[in-house]
């Protein structure tokens, strides 16, 4: 099933997502392709190909348009769902891309 729906995912590229959702990224599409990360990230932690495209992915996100709007409106089940995708992947040396996603992910 994880492998089912990366391979859906894996098929957008992350700079194409402000393109793709416009204003209507939904939360509920958000959150499913977190818990794919999250999950896959679980299942290859050694994996350097997921770590960089789950850095791509969450680096993308920010830039698309309501994306603020739609991490205000987070449960804080979700937020521990953001954050546990980013401490899976993150103990890397932060870029400035990356301090500047989490800002954007309210996780600075």
């Amino acid at each position: 099933r994880l492998a089912d729906a990366w391979c859906l995912q894996e098929n957008i590229p992350p700079c194409s997502l402000p393109r793709l959702f416009k204003t209507s990224l939904e939360i509920s599409f958000l959150m499913s392709m977190l818990r794919t990360f999250h999950g896959l990230l679980l299942e290859y932690p050694d994996s350097t190909e997921l770590h960089t495209a789950v850095h791509d992915y969450m680096s993308s996100f920010p830039q698309v348009p309501r994306f603020s709007t739609i991490v205000l409106l987070m449960s804080p089940g979700e937020r521990r769902l953001v954050q546990s995708v980013w401490d899976h992947w993150s103990n890397r040396s932060a870029d400035a891309v990356e301090i500047q996603a989490r800002f954007a992910w309210n996780l600075a």
